[in-house]
């Protein structure tokens, strides 16, 4: 959770130093309801000035798939981000059995009726980098995955991963 004001400063730096740090992509796995049109939305205006400063945007959807319909967040609702949901994959080696995540969210938009999300990513376990000690690793220990996950008669102790699911990760 945090400051919508926080996130816009943080926008304002990466297109500040884009050159600097020969940025191209921006990724915000992050979102707030929709409450009016994209066209007007603060965070959906700071992440077209990121487009328009040449830095691809990708968001993440959001986890409101339970919802139904016009579950997306902003800014995945503005046309100029490329908008991610999760996929889950089925049981064979085929994709024919994957599906989308029941958590992930759906367009059309609220308010615009912008079709999103544009694509679809695995987004069930995926294995990422841990921070012991933080909230999510104090809140969620079974995330964490255990060294044996990675050698052969490895140690029950956590290793440095944890696995988790949801439109953030995919």
């Amino acid at each position: 959770m945090g400051n919508t004001s926080d996130i816009l400063s943080a926008i304002d730096w990466v297109i500040a130093n884009r050159d600097t740090y020969k940025i191209g992509v921006l990724n915000l796995s992050l979102g707030h309801p929709i409450e009016e049109s994209y066209t007007t939305d603060p965070l959906c205006q700071a992440v077209e000035a990121v487009w328009r400063a040449g830095i691809v945007v990708v968001v993440s959807a959001g986890n409101f798939g339970e919802y139904g319909y016009s579950s997306i967040l902003s800014p995945a609702n503005d046309p100029y981000v490329i908008t991610v949901g999760a996929a889950a994959h089925g049981e064979s080696l085929s994709f024919d059995d994957d599906v989308v995540a029941s958590f992930s969210s759906m367009g059309p938009t609220a308010i615009d009726g912008v079709i999103k999300p544009d694509l679809l990513a695995p987004g069930i376990q995926i294995v990422s980098l841990r921070t012991p000690g933080s909230w999510i690793d104090n809140a969620f220990p079974d995330t964490q995955v255990p060294l044996s996950a990675f050698q052969a008669g490895g140690a029950a102790d956590p290793s440095g991963y944890a696995a988790y699911s949801g439109t953030s990760m995919a």
